[in-house]
């Protein structure tokens, strides 16, 4: 149910998340969502993040990866 609701609110207003794109999802022509879809993501995992990861492994917390 929730996938209802998201689906058309990514695809109508979300933004592309691949480097350098940005542009609104609906505004991307077939052949360039498929070239996003196979970019990386601009995201990069900083020094706070790499201590929140060695805190959880350090308590033992089983965290998912996606």
């Amino acid at each position: 149910m929730e996938g209802i609701w998201n689906w058309p609110r990514y695809r109508l207003f979300g933004r592309c998340w691949a480097e350098g794109c940005g542009r609104l999802i609906v505004l991307h022509s077939p052949w360039a969502l498929y070239i996003c879809e196979r970019t990386p993501m601009g995201i990069v995992i900083t020094d706070k993040g790499r201590e929140r990861i060695a805190d959880f492994e350090a308590e033992g917390v089983n965290v998912p990866a996606a």
